[in-house]
């Protein structure tokens, strides 16, 4: 008997699209993939929920409904990228309820599960090994995932007693997921060095041409304060006061001497901000994946802030036109004739 929705379960957006996709007695509905693809785009936690119910399904479900669950889970994995992300660290999980157990138990999972669970493999297979074409480069947990699905293909098409079989050929997914991590923190590392040169580079650069441009930024001369209180006799502890800061921009003057300063200080802004500090920040969110030590981890944290801090400085400075070197740049050299 199939399961239906709870009453909690019907309230939840998710939970419905996803029973209605695996259980649902028609074909599946394009609206509800693309609502379901929608909403785990939109949220982790919606990725998350959706991964879970569908290994649930593919554990407990009946036979057409774990195979619509594989079908969505394809669907979900080649176009959502956070519900992706979900599977892959949870990958193992799904081989093991489509295509089985170690080698060396399939024997006894064969006598149980019969001509079902070859189905559902037959039909698990071929959508592990196109993930792993589309997505191996850049995923590097599929290519552990090829070598398992290898080393299930290697097995011998007859039953064997087991002393004929031999010890399992799956690999030591625990060794080779402690490879995978120094891998990517190798990786990680490397790519991390390369861009703190750079981004360092541009924070000297940007932090000296506004020194030279603004050689001292002095709070006194930038703002305005107003102080009000009440009247009467109180005493200074009872008094309220009101404090109205007022900061303003330091002006600097465009002129033909700082013209070509101003141009490279605007570039060195534009390619922080827009360019660097998002790299930067995806870049610390890698590295806490990848396990990274936490001095690396505080580099990364510290590079941020400093971009912070110059990108704040370069914002509090008003560079304003001079009209004598607009005036001048409006000629242009007429050739003799």
């Amino acid at each position: 008997m199939e399961r239906k929705p709870s009453s909690n379960e019907g309230k939840d957006v998710l939970i419905g699209t996803l029973w209605r996709l695996c259980h649902g007695k028609k074909t599946m509905h394009e609206h509800d993939l693309l609502n379901l693809e929608t909403m785990c785009e939109d949220s982790q936690k919606s990725s998350a929920a959706a991964c879970k119910y569908l290994l649930d399904t593919l554990a407990k479900a009946p036979n057409t409904a774990k195979h619509r669950a594989l079908e969505v889970t394809d669907i979900l994995f080649g176009k959502s990228l956070r519900f992706r992300e979900e599977v892959l660290g949870s990958v193992l999980l799904f081989v093991r309820k489509t295509i089985g157990k170690p080698i060396h138990k399939r024997q006894q999972d064969e006598r149980t599960t019969g001509d079902s669970h070859a189905k559902l493999e037959s039909a698990a297979m071929p959508i592990f090994r196109k993930w792993i074409e589309e997505f191996g480069e850049r995923h590097e947990k599929l290519l552990v995932l090829k070598k398992y699905l290898e080393a299930c293909s290697a097995k011998c098409p007859r039953r064997l007693p087991p002393a004929e079989q031999g010890g399992s050929q799956v690999p030591d997914f625990r060794a080779q997921n402690a490879t995978l991590k120094a891998q990517l923190f190798e990786r990680s590392k490397t790519q991390f060095n390369e861009l703190y040169s750079k981004v360092k580079l541009a924070i000297v650069s940007l932090d000296n041409a506004m020194n030279l441009l603004v050689p001292s930024l002095e709070l006194g001369d930038r703002s305005s304060a107003e102080v009000s209180e009440s009247s009467g006799s109180a005493t200074a502890a009872n008094v309220p006061v009101t404090v109205r800061l007022q900061l303003r921009k330091t002006e600097v003057t465009k002129t033909a001497d700082n013209n070509d300063l101003i141009k490279n200080a605007t570039g060195l802004y534009q390619q922080i901000r827009m360019g660097y500090q998002p790299a930067v920040r995806r870049m610390i969110i890698q590295l806490r994946r990848s396990s990274c030590t936490h001095d690396l981890c505080t580099k990364a944290e510290q590079l941020l802030s400093e971009m912070t801090s110059v990108v704040n400085k370069f914002s509090e400075v008003d560079f304003v036109s001079d009209s004598d070197f607009e005036s001048d740049s409006d000629f242009e050299d007429v050739p003799s004739t």
